[in-house]
């Protein structure tokens, strides 16, 4: 029945042993998401206010779109491909929130010795030896590890960290020798990805004629730049701000522009330490025709430069082809420089004219050609977002949840199994062997993508196995009817692959059509989806045609005389077809009744988070809480906060099995009044639904005749010396002792003895304006915790362009799917019949699930994992559609009778 069958099967181990090898090699193949793992939750803020002032924008922009706009090119920067499910959202009117799955973002390894000892205390520089590894310690910052303490570092100088909080997510904070191992931890690849603006912009080298045009000298505009450079408050500011400078005001000349030269990757520690002021280099504006930025560049790679360095090459848009050629042609044996975010990342000759494209280098490492790839594909930001927060975060979904959700998962795949060796019984053990086979494919191909799993992407592989299951049923059907009409069972098994292989085809091409569309038009949620789906489809079709297939072939080589199938369904004569007007009359009523359910129930009931927008509230707890007592507590709390809040606990709060520390989100309800969904009264209704639990404080005091027992609470820990230190500097208490409470470093207990006439409250304020500016012996600020810390509003995630590509991509992909069906039924009827029933079959589980939600029989809001599902159904209907209109194609040239008939 096979041709070269030993080619087949050697095929199907290599893929198989490849899957196993994708799997198995990594130490973490899988990325799970943030419901089933946590991951680190960030907080930029957009200070449009500076951004003003500095003249990045002006005043006819608007704060709103600008914020739209940041997010979905942040999106675009950590997401490219959409397999991290990260989830990008507004916090009030000027910040954004990153949460983005562990370990989503690659992270680049380093190792080092200390080349000078580190003492126990103290956060002066860290001086590391140089070797091969050096470039990967980000100069941007980053965290390393020291023993079995973690240090955060602001910059790299050379061979120096600078900047540097000791004990970082507290650590124990230890001395360390000369010698000692340094591992890079974190290389914030998330942080340095978004903080980093993306401004592009092409310059020539200034000439001597260029700066007595302007009316002075090059040496003294170069000295009034110096100057600027080296005063301490232009530290780390970009050169744009002194470049916006009037000359008059010691800016520079008119025409002339001041940039610094990027230290090479490579270079030895003297170079990298060399100040800004001596890395200068003046450039010539050029006229507005020749005006080109990072908006003009269409397509951006990774390449190589002459001397074998990773370099970026890059095209212009069709627009700006021939200006640029005219710009570079202008300019030839003249320097042309290439600045990135304020800093001259390329400076070479112009031998001739380049027509449309060109590369930047200089000596670049491969992790910042990647990174500057990354920023050049997604688009510059108008203002640099400024990271106020960072945390890890634990998964929002409780372990009791999470079990459930693999427990279902494993039910749903054992009882198709077993379904389909009841009814198809050998060939059900094949269909069941080639079922495992594509689930073991999905696996490797989902590592090898490193896209990340959550628990709607589980059951959307379930469903996948459903659909893998649609081909073999196809198959098996197909051999029993040539069994039925007497050919032997080779013959039989020969034509029920050709006759069903057609109908498989265009049920699963379709269905990648879709899935092809989303991942290229749509964005965020939608495009991890289409690749998900993409790789399903793909092997499924080959566990069906190839796999299963392969192990019909080897039973029939041993001479068995038939394949026993079950026959009650295909025996099963239901006229249908002469029901047609009541099931239109009962469709037609169902649509339209979901459709005026689904309008009418408001849109706090049926749509989620992710639409309406709603809050995000942190919370302390007195003492260690489990996740699910926690969202018991908030469940129970009246209105939208209880129905809709996911509760997320905070790894770095850890203790005894516990949390101390919890992120709540929910919704707001968009019909209430403003006056009752500020922060203030959201604070208020969690305050009180948490009451039992809450964290104390944050200074507690109590007083019994002069002796003195305040309890502090701080946001990390702290050593006890460092906070009796600040409370006697402050003088308030006498004598005072610090002790950690239950060993918890972040809750102090100090006794001593109080000053003649002190009182509670004056006490607590005092104690309070103490620690205020202060730090420990760390370089770590004390700042008090509150118990409930940040209380923030949250924009709606799919809004603007991740709204709007979506319903694109959907609309795009219902077209192509009637333009395949029209070139393959050459009829356009069977495609409009098609995108029908889906629409029919949309609407009605919209209406079902407004039903169910109104009833409780499970909370079934519109939210992003829904929209997920909901393209699930729709591949799902294309696929069922197809296999009916492919039957009756095949029986219309043979089949006496009307079409319904047929």
């Amino acid at each position: 029945m096979i041709e070269h069958v030993q080619r087949k099967i050697v095929l199907i181990l290599v893929l198989l042993v490849a899957s196993v090898l994708l799997i198995v090699l990594p130490e973490e193949p899988v990325r799970y998401g943030l419901d089933l793992k946590g991951g680190t939750r960030y907080v930029f803020k957009l200070d449009f206010e500076a951004a003003r002032e500095q003249g990045q924008l002006t005043g006819a922009e608007n704060e709103a779109q600008l914020l739209e706009d940041t997010k979905e090119i942040i999106r675009q920067r950590i997401d490219p491909q959409g397999l991290y499910e990260p989830i990008i959202r507004g916090l009030g009117s000027d910040r954004i929130e990153v949460a983005v799955p562990a370990q989503a973002i690659p992270v680049i390894k380093a190792e080092s010795t200390l080349a000078e000892a580190v003492p126990a205390t103290g956060v002066a520089p860290i001086r590391i030896a140089e070797t091969e590894d050096l470039e990967n310690f980000p100069a941007a910052g980053g965290v390393v590890r020291l023993g079995n303490e973690l240090v955060r570092y602001d910059r790299r100088v050379g061979t120096e960290l600078q900047g540097v909080r000791r004990s970082w997510e507290d650590t124990p904070q230890e001395a360390h020798e000369a010698g000692g191992e340094v591992v890079l931890v974190s290389t914030d690849a998330v942080i340095n990805a978004i903080s980093n603006i993306g401004a592009l912009q092409f310059y020539i080298a200034a000439q001597a004629a260029d700066f007595t045009a302007a009316g002075t000298d090059e040496a003294s505009a170069r000295t009034a730049a110096q100057n600027w450079a080296n005063r301490p408050e232009n530290e780390g500011v970009g050169f744009s701000a002194y470049n916006g400078l009037p000359f008059e005001q010691g800016g520079p000349p008119p025409g002339i522009r001041f940039f610094p030269r990027a230290i090479e990757a490579g270079a030895d520690a003297a170079a990298q330490v060399v100040p800004v002021s001596e890395r200068l280099i003046a450039l010539r504006v050029p006229p507005e025709k020749w005006t080109f930025t990072g908006e003009d560049l269409a397509a951006v790679q990774i390449s190589q430069d002459r001397a074998g360095y990773p370099a970026v090459n890059f095209e212009m848009t069709p627009a700006a082809r021939i200006p640029f050629g005219n710009f570079t042609g202008e300019h030839v044996d003249q320097l042309m420089a290439i600045v990135l975010n304020d800093e001259i990342v390329s400076l070479a000759n112009i031998m001739d004219a380049l027509i449309g494209s060109a590369i930047i280098q200089g000596r670049f490492t491969q992790p910042q050609v990647e990174g500057m790839v990354r920023v050049l594909r997604s688009g510059s930001l108008k203002i640099k977002p400024e990271l106020e927060a960072q945390e890890r975060v634990g998964a929002t979904l409780g372990q009791a949840y999470v079990r459930r959700g693999f427990f279902s998962a494993l039910l749903g795949l054992a009882a198709v199994l077993v379904l389909m060796g009841v009814y198809y019984r050998r060939l059900g053990l094949f269909a069941a062997v080639a079922l495992m086979a594509n689930l073991l494919m999905i696996a490797g191909a989902m590592a090898a993508l490193q896209a990340t799993l959550t628990l709607p992407g589980i059951a959307g592989i379930i469903l996948t196995v459903g659909m893998a299951v649609d081909a073999n049923i196809l198959i098996f059907d197909r051999i029993r009817e040539e069994a039925d009409k007497g050919h032997k069972v080779l013959q039989a098994a020969k034509n029920g692959f050709q006759h069903a292989t057609s109908a498989i085809i265009d049920a699963n091409v379709t269905t990648l059509i879709t899935a092809l569309i989303l991942m290229n038009v749509g964005t965020g949620p939608v495009r991890g989806f289409a690749v998900t789906l993409s790789i399903g489809v793909l092997t499924s079709v080959f566990s069906a045609l190839v796999i299963t297939r392969v192990l019909v072939h080897l039973q029939l080589e041993r001479k068995i005389p038939s394949f026993q199938v079950g026959s009650w369904l295909a025996k099963a004569a239901y006229d249908f077809g002469s029901k047609w007007k009541l099931a239109m009359t009962a469709s037609v009523v169902a649509t339209v009744a979901s459709v005026v359910f689904f309008v009418a129930l408001p849109d706090s009931q049926k749509l989620g988070i992710d639409f309406t927008g709603g809050a995000s509230v942190k919370v302390r707890t007195e003492i260690a809480e489990s996740t699910d007592r926690v969202r018991s507590l908030v469940a129970a709390i009246p209105g939208n906060i209880g129905e809709s809040a996911a509760v997320a606990p905070l790894p770095a709060s850890q203790v005894d099995g516990g949390y101390r520390e919890f992120q709540v989100t929910f919704k707001t309800d968009p019909g209430a009044a403003a006056e009752d969904t500020t922060q203030a009264t959201l604070e208020s209704e969690i305050r009180s639904g948490l009451a039992e639990i809450l964290q104390r404080g944050p200074i507690e005091v109590k007083l019994d005749g002069d002796r003195v027992e305040a309890t502090l609470y701080f946001e990390r820990g702290h050593a006890p010396a460092d906070v009796s230190r600040v409370i006697a500097d402050g003088g308030h208490v006498l004598n005072p002792t610090s002790t950690p409470r239950d060993d918890a470093r972040d809750v102090h207990v100090v006794t001593g003895t109080a000053r003649p006439g002190a009182q509670v409250r004056t006490l607590t304020e005092q104690l309070q304006t103490d620690f205020a500016g202060q730090t420990d012996s760390g370089g770590n600020p004390f700042s008090l915790a509150q118990p409930v810390p940040e209380t923030t509003v949250v924009g709606g995630q799919v809004v603007g362009e991740l709204r709007d590509s979506a319903i694109k991509a959907i609309l795009l992909s219902l077209f192509a799917v009637v333009l395949y069906i029209r070139v393959r039924f050459a009829e356009y009827s069977y495609g409009f019949a098609a995108v029908a029933a889906v629409v029919h079959d949309v609407v009605i589980v919209l209406g079902a699930m407004a039903l169910a939600d109104v009833t409780g029989l499970v909370s079934a809001e519109l939210n992003l994992p829904m929209i997920a599902a909901f393209l699930t159904i729709v591949g799902y209907s294309l696929n069922d559609t197809i296999v009916i209109f492919d039957r009756v194609r095949e029986n219309l040239p043979r089949v006496k009778g009307s079409l319904r008939e047929v």
